[in-house]
């Protein structure tokens, strides 16, 4: 999938990212994790609400919101780019508060890209370069520990099938159908932090 990064829009989210890990860490460590998932949780309802309403929106104009967002040049300005930059950087923070990095940088590509293969390419993209920063610290804080790569390496093959099936769905499924499984799954994950809390 790789050639299918949309390399335009993912630096800025990249650089954002890399950032936000070690501030999701501190978060991690000093904050009331209550708190902080009921006010994750929150933000994520209000952003399927506010994709679901362009959505509807742009159906009811005859066009798709992608459509409109592709009109725009990326970066598109300062303003523009320090928001993108910043979903990134919120990306970051959960991934390293929570290891939850995907929904800021989900809605965002969601939104911004046409095609399904450029989704799912520039979001592995992302989360690989943010896992890769977020391990060693973890290692090094004192988070990891052999309990829990016991535990991880105990979960694999159930994630080896979680993969291959998603994989083989996502083949399947026309990119609406994409958009609206990724905007469901991010209700349930909203859901579910606030329970949690």
């Amino acid at each position: 999938l790789r050639r299918s990064i949309d390399r335009s829009r993912i630096l800025l989210v990249l650089a954002g990212g890399v950032v936000g890990v070690p501030l999701g860490i501190v978060y991690l460590v000093r904050l009331d994790e209550s708190l902080v998932r009921v006010t994750l949780g929150a933000i994520i309802l209000l952003a399927v609400g506010a994709s679901l309403y362009s959505s509807i929106r742009s159906a009811a104009a005859g066009s798709s919101p992608t459509e409109a967002s592709e009109r725009v040049p990326f970066p598109g300005g300062f303003w523009r780019s320090l928001g993108v930059a910043l979903l990134g950087v919120a990306g970051g923070a959960l991934g390293g508060a929570f290891s939850v990095s995907g929904p800021p940088v989900v809605l965002y590509f969601n939104e911004a890209l046409k095609e399904k293969r450029a989704i799912k390419a520039s979001l592995l993209a992302f989360f690989s370069v943010v896992i890769a920063v977020r391990v060693p610290i973890y290692a090094s804080s004192g988070i990891l520990t052999g309990s829990l790569l016991l535990t991880a390496l105990a979960v694999l093959p159930a994630i080896g099938v979680g993969l291959y099936l998603g994989t083989r769905l996502h083949d399947r499924l026309p990119t609406q159908a994409v958009r609206r499984a990724l905007q469901v799954l991010l209700a349930i994950t909203a859901t579910l932090l606030l329970v949690g809390a």
